[in-house]
């Protein structure tokens, strides 16, 4: 009785199979998709990035003070940019709207650790507040800032009731040292 299933279970195997490998092949596709999306950097550049997020990782906690440029004084948002950015010779200027104009404009989605994120606020959609990309992966935008109230932390941007709203734009500022 078996081997007169024998062909149609066979069938059946190879069907499934056959699905499975088409399911591989477009998920290989996609994740190929994504590569393409984030261009690929020098190794200098790449170095310069690592070397933002893990300079910026020692002022976790770090008191907030306005207008403070230092880590003896605290930072303010754009003092903390101005300070991270000095440190691996970028120069920018000291305040987040005049910050805001420098670099090259890029979408949030292919922003990347390194670049800065600007928020808007009011009538006029003034700039108000900057923050540094510390990583982005699909659905998990993370930023590293100093703000009034907590000093200098890491948040989640797209969870972020307060912040997400208020996003402007974001700049690579490191593009001035591309070849």
């Amino acid at each position: 009785m078996f081997s007169k299933n024998l062909p149609l279970v066979f069938l059946i195997v190879v069907f499934f199979l056959g699905c499975k490998a088409c399911q591989l092949m477009n998920d290989i596709s996609y994740q190929e998709t994504i590569l393409e999306e984030v261009p690929e950097l020098p190794d200098e550049e790449l170095i310069k990035r690592n070397k933002l997020t893990d300079l910026a990782d020692n002022f976790l906690g770090k008191k907030y003070q306005y207008a403070g440029k230092t880590p003896k004084t605290g930072f303010d948002c754009s003092g903390f940019m101005y300070f991270l950015m000095k440190k691996v010779d970028v120069k920018i200027p000291a305040s987040a709207a005049a910050q805001s104009k420098v670099g090259q404009k890029v979408p949030l989605k292919n922003a990347q650790a390194g670049d800065l994120v600007f928020f808007k606020k009011g009538k006029n959609n003034r700039i108000f507040h900057v923050a540094m990309i510390y990583s982005n992966e699909p659905e998990d935008l993370r930023i590293i800032h100093s703000t009034s109230s907590r000093g200098v932390v890491i948040d989640e941007l797209y969870t972020s009731k307060y912040w997400e709203p208020k996003i402007s734009h974001a700049m690579d500022v490191l593009v001035e040292n591309r070849p």
